[in-house]
């Protein structure tokens, strides 16, 4: 609870690609922590071939990292971000990646990171609610607030506000991905 994580890896050679936190295990809870500055992710949860759950993220905040803010890596299970901010990351706001399975993001909100609000990529059974995206995309326009990817499946993703004032698109469904529920989403 209110820990604070900022400004590590910068200088420090064979240490340059630090995230703010970073957790391989299972059944750990983050309130009110903020990772800002840091030279890799803000939070990032699980690891690539190993299956962890239950990881929590509550009112949290990740903020001007060179990477995403908030990360859920291969195989990251029944996790959840709740009521968090993210904010002017060089990376994605949100990512769900590969394999990712029942995973829930609400009440969240992304604005001016460099790529997409948030971001579902080959993930499945997810649900994404009541968060605003908003002004991301401010690396490239041809990045959605929003994008849903690479075989990403059975995802729901309803009530969100998406101001898309960098991006030409708000929400994507691209590639593989198929059996997504899209609903009340204001554009």
């Amino acid at each position: 609870t209110d820990c604070f994580s900022h400004n590590n890896g910068g200088t420090l050679g064979s240490f340059n690609n630090c995230s703010g936190f970073e957790t391989l295990g299972d059944d750990v809870t983050f309130v009110n922590c903020r990772a800002i500055a840091n030279a890799n992710k803000g939070f990032i949860a699980g690891e690539s071939g190993v299956t962890h759950s239950k990881v929590k993220y509550v009112g949290c905040t990740a903020g001007a990292n060179t990477g995403d803010g908030f990360y859920f890596h291969d195989g990251q299970t029944d996790s959840s971000i709740s009521n968090c901010s993210s904010r002017d990351n060089l990376g994605s706001g949100y990512v769900l990646a590969s394999n990712s399975i029942r995973n829930i993001i609400t009440g969240s909100t992304a604005t001016g990171n460099a790529v997409n609000g948030f971001r579902l990529d080959n993930t499945s059974y997810a649900v994404l609610d009541g968060c605003i995206s908003d002004a991301n995309a401010t690396a490239s326009v041809g990045n959605p607030e929003i994008y849903v990817v690479d075989a990403s499946s059975h995802n729901t993703i309803t009530n969100n506000i998406v101001n898309s004032s960098n991006s030409n698109t708000s929400i994507v469904e691209h590639d593989t991905a198929n059996f997504n529920t899209f609903a009340n989403n204001t554009i």
